[in-house]
């Protein structure tokens, strides 16, 4: 199931321009696939431009399922060939049949919002009351262009661009303070040893500036962990999460003039039996993260 983590994301992240990219994909391989019928001068360059834009669709969407990557802004190259083909092949007079499918996806988009908004409160960083307020937004649009009779390209522009940048601001209130992890690496001693546990935090490596060890984690990492000799896999990555203990104390008898840290994700950590996290010495929270140190 985790091969279908990006077009699951593409199914969300694409609305309200979901079907109008889909109707796009696939009238662009009808046009590719077409070998009967008038051929223009151009034919042969069109086809090959077109069949360009569907490998840069389907080639990072194929390789980004296959690596096993959990990181939603890889799949954003697809984004441009979907829409560029998407616009390519709109037919002359489906307008309005394009803007209904899109109020569709737009009272969609609402409904995920607003509904999360309540179902998620507690972990939305104290942002719920905006992200209600951004589901019920779309929804307006949404019925906006539903009923387009007061409806021109600046008011359309406008009113979906402003929901657009409400979503940058919504989503900055809501995640900013959970993933951003400097600020707890910043609490833990220049010479700390690190431990990246239940995902690979990316910026752990690039703040300390040194190689971390992950534990049930790999991820994306999967592939590059598989180059590596056998030792070097089993001195970096461990799969097992109760092997957080074993570790670290493998670590400390390595160099014990090095505190050993872990940066670990609070659903994980939360999981681990009371045991494993009593090995521990809990310095700090984030919405989303836990600082430890072995005691």
């Amino acid at each position: 199931m985790d091969k279908l983590y990006f077009p699951g994301i593409l199914l969300v992240g694409m609305l309200p321009w979901l079907s109008h990219s889909l109707v796009g994909l696939k009238r662009g391989l009808a046009f590719v696939r077409r070998t009967t019928g008038p051929q223009g001068l151009e034919a042969a360059l069109n086809r090959w431009t077109v069949a360009t834009m569907l490998m840069a669709f389907a080639w990072p969407l194929f390789f980004f399922s296959v690596s096993g990557s959990k990181l939603a802004p890889y799949i954003l190259p697809v984004v441009v060939p979907m829409l560029a083909l998407g616009c390519t092949f709109e037919e002359k007079g489906e307008e309005f049949r394009s803007l209904k499918r899109i109020a569709v996806e737009l009272f969609v988009l609402g409904a995920i919002f607003l509904i999360g908004g309540f179902v998620f409160a507690k972990d939305l960083n104290h942002a719920n009351g905006w992200v209600v307020a951004l589901g019920i937004a779309f929804g307006l649009v949404g019925l906006f262009a539903l009923y387009p009779k007061h409806l021109t390209a600046p008011r359309w522009m406008a009113s979906l661009g402003g929901c657009m940048l409400a979503l940058v601001f919504v989503s900055d209130r809501v995640a900013s303070a959970g993933k951003d992890v400097a600020p707890l690496i910043h609490r833990a001693p220049s010479n700390a040893q690190w431990i990246s546990f239940g995902v690979y935090f990316q910026g752990l490596p690039f703040h300390t500036r040194q190689r971390c060890v992950v534990v049930a984690g790999t991820g994306e990492l999967g592939f590059g962990k598989r180059q590596l000799a056998q030792a070097e896999q089993d001195r970096w990555f461990m799969e097992d999460p109760l092997k957080l203990g074993t570790v670290a104390q493998r670590m400390r008898s390595e160099d014990p003039s090095k505190p050993v840290m872990v940066l670990a994700h609070r659903d994980d950590w939360g999981r681990l039996p009371e045991t494993q996290r009593s090995e521990w010495q809990e310095l700090r929270r984030s919405p989303s993260t836990v600082l430890a140190r072995l005691k």
